[in-house]
């Protein structure tokens, strides 16, 4: 699959593993094309969702940041589902924290359920799914 991602995209957005970066990184120098990147974050550790976890993230970054044909972006975060979105404040603002903390400027958090609140927290990117095209149903 990496290289038919490569071949078609330009811009990924849910790089969630230094395994994953180095096969993307692999195959774009293979194909003399580069690559935009975000790296996925599971902020709060769910089973359900994929990514790095902050701390894993913190200690590959350099590494990340290094791999030749990739341009690490900014980061990507998929909150909990919640019932109010304000239960995601935290969530958002940690984040940034770590968005900042590693000298990124993008972030990608937010969808249709809690794109105000992570607006206010600092994304610079939403995914509006839901609020564009309704529910599958």
């Amino acid at each position: 699959k990496v290289k038919k991602v490569v071949e078609l995209f330009d811009w990924v957005d849910s790089v969630d593993s230094i395994k994953l970066a180095r096969r993307l990184s692999e195959e774009a120098a293979g194909q003399g094309l580069s690559l935009s990147i975000y790296l996925e974050v599971n902020m709060v550790g769910e089973a359900t969702k994929f990514g790095f976890d902050p701390q894993t993230l913190r200690e590959s970054i350099d590494e990340i940041i290094a791999l030749p044909n990739l341009i690490v972006e900014g980061l990507m975060v998929m909150p909990p589902l919640v019932a109010n979105q304000v239960d995601n404040r935290q969530v958002f603002r940690s984040a940034k924290q770590l968005c900042d903390e590693l000298g990124l400027t993008r972030l990608s958090m937010g969808t249709s359920q809690d794109y105000k609140v992570a607006i206010e927290e600092g994304a610079t990117m939403v995914r509006l799914g839901t609020a564009i095209f309704g529910k599958r149903g």
